[in-house]
């Protein structure tokens, strides 16, 4: 619903966003204002950001587990869970790329949790597991996630300001 600017804006502006997804017998739309309503906005806003993390388009499985797992660990949260929040926050600034002392910079200690907490209903090879001390190994993974996040928040921008990617979590092969 529009209105005209004399108009009270105090109401609420009525707006529908739906998308087409599927092929063949199993193409449909979605309502994606109803779906951000059921799961709640707060949750949505860390959603595409677990995206990134476990892997977006650039790999099917974070440490063997697949985005469905990992996308139904996350919406089993409560919604106050911190790791929400760290989820969040992702593509906020830069994020360290040091440890500091061995310690897990702050940002990233309910995502540790999170992390260890869906490995350890897993039966993963020793390399793969994450035991709160090796999280380290997967500090890169957040910086990448980190990036693809600030990236996918310039995109209104045609000149965006972003960091090197080489020292957010990539490496040149």
């Amino acid at each position: 619903m529009l209105r005209s600017l004399g108009e009270d804006l105090s109401q609420e502006i009525c707006v529908s966003l739906r998308t087409l997804t599927g092929k063949g017998a199993n193409y449909r739309e979605i309502d994606v204002t109803q779906r951000v309503q059921a799961i709640g906005i707060h949750k949505c806003q860390g959603l595409i950001k677990l995206y990134h993390f476990t892997g977006a388009n650039w790999g099917e499985k974070f440490v063997g587990i697949t985005k469905y797992s990992w996308v139904k660990a996350y919406m089993a949260l409560d919604d106050n869970h911190h790791a929400i929040d760290c989820f969040k926050e992702l593509g906020e600034g830069l994020i360290q790329n040091q440890l500091a002392n061995g310690e897990l910079p702050t940002q990233f200690k309910d995502l540790e949790k999170f992390v260890c907490q869906v490995t350890a209903k897993r039966d993963l090879p020793p390399f793969l597991n994450f035991d709160g001390s090796s999280f380290d190994s997967g500090t890169w993974k957040v910086r990448c996630a980190n990036f693809i996040a600030m990236r996918d928040k310039s995109c209104t921008t045609s000149c965006p300001d972003l960091p090197l990617i080489k020292e957010n979590g990539w490496s040149e092969n």
